[in-house]
């Protein structure tokens, strides 16, 4: 229900077969996004965005298929595809931090800020990466920077209201 809302309010062209890999996706069936997104990426008229975000979304599919270095490709296509998405920057310092290679983690949750400062997730991770550094100072930074970005426009709402 949620897609088909997706799919109506959204201008960006994403074809049957996009929709169709995140209704797998959120019923677990990773094998059938993998596909789906795959045949979605195939499409030529797709703009760079657009294909960062597929590849990136086919990537947490291969993650929560369990297949780590397919998502690591798949994560490092939509950096090709487009070289400032923080969303996948940042997923592919989950990749290391979940390998245990911490300072290559921080390095693309840096590139993720350097690319979209405002994006929490990226805020978050690096704090949990500096945490299990023992850089604590850096890390209560970081996670305090998230957990504003976070409210900051919930802030914003309510004193509109």
């Amino acid at each position: 229900m949620l897609f088909n809302f997706w799919r109506r309010t959204t201008a960006a062209p994403y074809g049957d077969l996009a929709f169709e890999a995140e209704q797998f996706l959120a019923a677990g069936q990773y094998e059938q996004a993998l596909a789906a997104f795959a045949a979605e990426l195939r499409r030529p008229d797709l703009s760079a965005k657009i294909r960062a975000h597929l590849f990136n979304r086919s990537g947490v599919a291969a993650v929560r298929s369990g297949d780590l270095l397919r998502a690591h490709h798949e994560f490092l296509a939509a950096v090709a595809a487009y070289a400032k998405f923080a969303p996948a920057l940042t997923n592919l310092g989950n990749v290391e931090l979940d390998g245990g290679r911490l300072e290559a983690a921080v390095e693309y949750y840096q590139q993720a800020l350097r690319a979209d400062e405002h994006y929490a997730l990226a805020h978050h991770h690096l704090g949990v990466a500096y945490r299990r550094m023992g850089r604590l100072r850096e890390s209560v930074r970081a996670l305090r920077r998230a957990w504003w970005l976070e409210v900051s426009p919930l802030r914003r709402q309510s004193k509109r209201l």
